[in-house]
């Protein structure tokens, strides 16, 4: 009877409450360490403010044309789970520039208020020729049989888009074409011209000629 009430007593703790007296406390209870479970529970709902904004993989293209497309802004408050969606709409604008093949953006916590934004893009071929040989003729048979394969009924040459030029998503587009019919062209576009980047500029020079009418 002795050791039952020894056994007893080594259960018994002092009363959370501060008044006299005990409370029964479970052999495997832990008291559970405050500071983590708000951290638990306040992680996600806070607000929190935009640090710096880092753009890595741009070897072209100027940043300027990549934060046009942000939403979020140094400096600027946001509710921390609204700021996933945020996130997946600017990488989404971001991506549908076509200068990327792949563009990914994640937060850096900084501190428990601040966060840093991390876009992180890979660049695309901006380079593409393009070969021209038509037969002006109704099709292939016609020119092999009717014409004797004759080259002077031919146009050849060649397409060339540089896209993303000078870094600024301008598109420079160039044509040589020779034989039959010359053509010669020269089409630039500007998008942005304004600070605001929001206006646009196209630019078009054209020389054409042919044998025949």
């Amino acid at each position: 009877m002795l050791a039952f009430i020894f056994s007893l007593f080594t259960t018994l703790t002092p009363a959370s409450n501060g008044e006299d007296g005990y409370v029964l406390a479970p052999p495997d209870f832990i008291h559970p360490d405050s500071s983590t479970v708000s951290d638990l529970d306040s992680a996600a709902n806070r607000y929190v403010r935009i640090g710096r904004i880092f753009i890595l993989g741009n070897h072209r293209t100027k940043e300027s044309i990549i934060n046009r497309e942000l939403s979020v802004k140094p400096g600027e408050i946001y509710y921390y789970p609204d700021l996933e969606n945020i996130m997946d709409l600017d990488q989404q604008k971001v991506f549908n520039t076509q200068l990327f093949n792949k563009v990914d953006l994640s937060l850096l916590e900084i501190g428990r208020d601040i966060v840093d934004v991390v876009v992180q893009v890979d660049e695309r071929w901006y380079l593409f020729p393009i070969p021209i040989f038509e037969i002006i003729d109704r099709n292939f048979n016609d020119w092999i049989q009717n014409h004797g394969a004759d080259l002077s009924r031919v146009n050849y040459g060649l397409k060339l888009y540089q896209k993303n030029m000078r870094g600024r998503n301008e598109t420079l587009k160039l044509t040589a074409q020779f034989g039959f019919t010359r053509n010669f062209d020269i089409d630039y576009t500007f998008p942005y011209l304004d600070k605001g980047q929001r206006h646009g500029l196209n630019l078009k020079l054209r020389y054409f000629e042919s044998k025949n009418l």
